[in-house]
């Protein structure tokens, strides 16, 4: 990749502390910048979302939510789903159906979101990947880049492959994603259901392909 796009995972890796104002520790800052139509990955090219720059953080500060969707957004829904298959498809996966049932459940989850710059899995019985800091194609495609850390020799969990690993699981096969924005400083929050869920000890041979 062109550019090093640093996603804020479950597992935060802490970068240099930096003040954002008094009283306020932020451990980890970087600036993310996606333009439209840019190749953000050596193997792909996708349009990004219109809002193009987030910068992301971990620490103490909160901000308010500025976006909450109360119905599916459509735009949404066709780019977070098309980079998912097309990702699934060099893997000899097969493409993932839109479910309303589950996009549903991650908006109900994304809407409890505060904006504090720390990450938590949900409860629910899905498979799921957690995003803060990108748009919608950028959030993707950094879970998919943890390819490069995969052992296809060694198939097995790893806590730095469990996001492209449950993206490209090929039993999975119904997807429903939902967002909300944080203001400036912590960008969108992206929230990813999969069913069946992937991530399956023992099944990682058959669930985990190669590229084609």
């Amino acid at each position: 990749m062109g550019q090093l796009y640093l996603l804020l995972f479950a597992v935060i890796c802490i970068f240099a502390t930096s003040g954002l104002a008094q009283g306020v520790t932020v451990t980890s800052y970087s600036t993310v910048r996606v333009t439209q139509a840019k190749t953000v990955s050596t193997t792909t090219s996708f349009l990004t979302s219109n809002t193009i720059v987030y910068r992301t953080a971990t620490g103490t500060y909160t901000e308010k939510v500025t976006v909450k969707p109360t119905t599916v957004d459509a735009a949404f829904q066709k780019e977070v789903l098309e980079v998912h298959n097309s990702l699934r498809a060099i893997h000899q996966a097969t493409s993932l159906a839109w479910a309303p049932e589950l996009a549903s459940k991650a908006q109900s989850f994304a809407n409890d979101y505060i904006c504090n710059g720390q990450l938590e899995h949900s409860t629910l019985r899905y498979g799921e990947n957690l995003a803060l800091g990108f748009n919608t194609s950028a959030a993707v495609l950094a879970w998919y880049n943890e390819v490069k850390l995969y052992d296809f020799n060694n198939p097995t969990f790893a806590a730095d492959t469990g996001h492209f690993t449950q993206l490209v699981w090929k039993n999975s096969s119904s997807l429903g994603c939902a967002f909300v924005r944080c203001a400036q400083y912590y960008g969108q929050y992206t929230v990813c259901e999969y069913d069946p869920p992937g991530n399956v000890i023992g099944q990682f041979e058959q669930n985990v392909l190669p590229q084609q």
